[in-house]
């Protein structure tokens, strides 16, 4: 994912540098970017609470056991 995301910045930057624009293609490749930054976003908070969730429980069970 994120090395579509890399080669599809890549084209677009090279393609806007030579002053070829799809005003079309271009839309569409940066909202699969942003939608896919997105995504990678939420996966990263969600085992990000995960984690804490986890850290948390041992925390509690070995501060019950002192």
């Amino acid at each position: 994912m994120v090395l579509d995301n890399q080669k599809s910045a890549k084209a677009l930057h090279e393609r806007w540098s030579q002053g070829k624009f799809n005003y079309d293609q271009d839309r569409i490749d940066i909202i699969r970017i942003a939608s896919s930054l997105l995504e990678i976003q939420i996966n990263t908070k969600m085992e990000l609470t995960e984690l804490e969730k986890s850290l948390s429980i041992v925390l509690h069970e070995k501060k019950e056991n002192f």
